[in-house]
């Protein structure tokens, strides 16, 4: 008689998923001991047999040789052994881009249930990724254009995109499908802030659904970890009115407005790899900034739009 435990065929090297499907009533292993470990394991297999006993940590599927993203992603609440799957050879730079840390679907499920549509990500990309961010920042000629309260800005279509800057924009479309999935990436930018010169981003709103903005630089040139980073008002910008008109930093109308509407302000303090997603519809503002002096210690901010909601025209007489 053959044995199809952990001790017979379940741990056979040969074995396939023909096998299974032809003897499905077998007394199979699933655990480590058998078919969780067996290097043939391919996620076909997990799909046949969705609610069989399978193990994911360590020795188990976390160590599969054929171990993919797809695997990760279909699966993503399963227990996971992320110090195996660190040295899988099938493990790129294009899916540690985006923090292999970072449990994405918690971070859409967070957003999605949120009342006021304001959240905030630590540990937003990976350390690579910032630096190769942070290096752009700082070598680039980009910084062209200039603002009334002494900062500097880059855009997209004027030589603020590199590679990194459109993977990210396609990662966060991969990674979090339920929020960013159905919007077309809209501009995308940064801006840079010395304090010894003048201060951030008045109050105002954007043209686009979701807005994520994230910082980089490094938190030791913080004077002040309490304060520095964005204030957002969970009221958005009244439909009727115009792009011109809730954009412009009409500081006074805006404020008025937000008090007449019981707005609340959400305070997030500023912190490198820091992400804040919130609907791009409410008002926001740079909070008070506090950096040391120094070129490599200016406050930066980068800025992905996605979507494009309905904007007013100013009427022409």
């Amino acid at each position: 008689p053959w044995e199809w435990d952990e001790w017979g065929i379940s741990s056979n090297h040969n074995l396939t998923l023909e096998w299974i499907e032809k003897f499905p009533d077998k007394d199979w292993c699933w655990n480590r001991l058998g078919i969780s470990s067996n290097p043939n394991l391919t996620l076909e297999w997990i799909e046949k047999f969705p609610d069989k006993p399978w193990e994911w940590g360590r020795n188990r599927i976390s160590c599969n040789s054929n171990l993919t993203i797809e695997f990760i992603e279909k699966f993503p609440d399963k227990d996971w052994n992320w110090e195996s799957i660190s040295i899988n050879p099938n493990i790129t730079w294009e899916i540690i881009q985006s923090n292999p840390d970072k449990d994405w679907n918690q971070v859409e499920m967070e957003y999605l249930n949120s009342a006021k549509q304001i959240i905030y990500i630590d540990d937003f990309l990976s350390k690579e990724a910032i630096k190769e961010l942070r290096e752009f920042s700082l070598v680039s000629k980009v910084w062209i254009h200039q603002y009334n309260n002494k900062y500097l800005g880059a855009f997209s279509d004027s030589g603020f995109i590199s590679p990194i800057h459109l993977q990210i924009g396609t990662e966060l479309q991969e990674k979090l499908p339920k929020l960013f999935g159905k919007y077309n990436i809209g501009k995308f930018w940064g801006f840079k802030y010395d304090t010894t010169l003048g201060k951030g981003i008045g109050i105002h709103a954007d043209f686009a659904y979701l807005n994520l903005n994230f910082w980089i630089t490094p938190d030791k040139y913080n004077n002040d970890k309490n304060s520095g980073g964005l204030k957002v008002y969970d009221v958005p910008a009244p439909e009727d009115w115009t792009f011109h008109k809730y954009n412009n930093i009409n500081a006074d109308e805006i404020s008025k407005f937000l008090n007449d509407n019981n707005a609340h302000c959400t305070n997030i303090p500023y912190k490198c790899n820091r992400a804040v997603l919130f609907n791009s519809a409410y008002f926001h503002e740079t909070d008070k900034i506090n950096f040391k002096e120094g070129y490599e210690s200016r406050r930066i901010n980068i800025t992905y739009l996605f979507g494009n909601r309905l904007v007013k025209k100013i009427k022409k007489n």
